[in-house]
């Protein structure tokens, strides 16, 4: 068999099969002595390094069904380097540039799940998620091409100076008004410099209607409340009520 054994999910864990793996790296011993022996020479853990099960379906003389092994990366790794052939060393360095991948793989996924928390967590507009899933994409080596360049806002945005203008309020005074409202939330960041917590105010998910959050153009990590400029009057009253 020249056929490198097979990388199969088992209850959320990557694992081989130890008779595929037997069968590649041409054992001349019988494959219940085989793994039996290995088990119990290099001290592998039974539901840590590997599990058995009886496999039912694919016994060709019938009768008792196969007692099958399936070994974690790692065992299947160790036990392919202790075979001590060319067949060993092929299927160890098999193993090892599959765990390679599927580090890369892991990171890849936590990244984006991170990303995409914080999108969601402050209540990003579109335009922002396509600039932070294009930088995400960027890390994992991921082709963003079919990312589109923008999203369309709803309406056009203006900062909360622009929807003050007329009233005696400043954006400082507004901010904290709105937040006793509920429209705004007041995040932190770490400041970049020196310690200590940056904060930063984000439209609330319940007053979207109202404006979008866009990523700060000093820092990627903070957004800057924009504001729809047909919704001026309502904000407005907002403030004053």
């Amino acid at each position: 068999m020249n056929e490198l054994p097979k990388i199969f999910d088992n209850n959320g864990n990557k694992a081989v099969s130890a008779r595929e793996l037997h069968a590649f790296l041409e054992s001349n011993q019988e494959f219940a002595n085989w793994i039996k022996g290995r088990v119990a020479k290099y001290g592998f853990i039974e539901n840590h390094d590997y599990e058995v099960f009886d496999n039912f379906v694919k016994n060709p003389s019938g009768g008792r069904p196969l007692t099958e092994y399936a070994l974690s990366i790692s065992c299947a790794k160790e036990i392919a380097m202790v075979e001590g052939n060319a067949k060993g060393k092929q299927a160890r360095q098999y193993f090892i540039a599959c765990e390679d991948e599927f580090k890369k793989s892991k990171n890849s996924d936590r990244t984006i799940d991170f990303y995409r928390w914080v999108s969601d967590s402050l209540c990003m507009n579109d335009n922002s998620r396509i600039i932070m899933f294009r930088n995400v994409a960027n890390i994992c080596g991921i082709d963003s091409s079919a990312l589109p360049e923008y999203s369309q806002s709803i309406g056009v945005l203006i900062p909360l100076s622009k929807i003050l203008e007329g009233t005696p309020f400043s954006a400082r005074k507004a901010n904290p008004i709105l937040e006793q409202k509920g429209v705004l939330v007041k995040k932190s960041r770490k400041k970049s410099k020196g310690g200590g917590q940056k904060y930063f105010w984000n439209i609330n998910q319940e007053y979207k209607y109202l404006g979008e959050n866009q990523v700060s153009i000093n820092n990627p990590n903070e957004t800057q409340p924009m504001w729809f400029e047909d919704k001026k009057q309502d904000i407005i009253n907002l403030i004053y009520n």
